[in-house]
């Protein structure tokens, strides 16, 4: 995994709180990406190296993280029963997407949480 820090660290230490907006961004609206761990480490950067302002990659940050949920969100609400269709039929899921709506029919939101 030294090869994710890497990545990452380059993306911060050249694109800043852009690099820090995207990842938390695309992480909280369901991509795979890897939100915590370039929060985590732009914490590091600017503990160590002083490009990077601790105040301000908290406001990015929360930003980042409630605009990525909203987004999200109106993908699900708007998209998400064409999407799941797509999903079952492009990547053979049927039996998944069954079992996991049997879970949530069967335990409701604690399936979720």
């Amino acid at each position: 995994m030294s090869w994710l820090a890497h990545i990452v660290s380059h993306a911060l230490l050249h694109w800043g709180y852009f690099a820090l907006f995207v990842g938390i961004f695309g992480e909280d609206a369901g991509l795979p990406l890897p939100g915590e761990t370039v929060l985590m480490l732009a914490s590091f950067l600017a503990h160590k190296t002083h490009r990077l302002d601790l105040p301000l990659l908290i406001l990015v940050g929360i930003a980042a993280a409630i605009l990525g949920d909203n987004l999200g969100y109106l993908v699900g609400k708007r998209l998400g029963s064409r999407l799941l269709r797509w999903f079952r039929d492009k990547f053979n899921l049927e039996n998944d997407l069954v079992t996991a709506a049997d879970q949530i029919r069967r335990h409701g939101a604690a399936t979720i949480f």
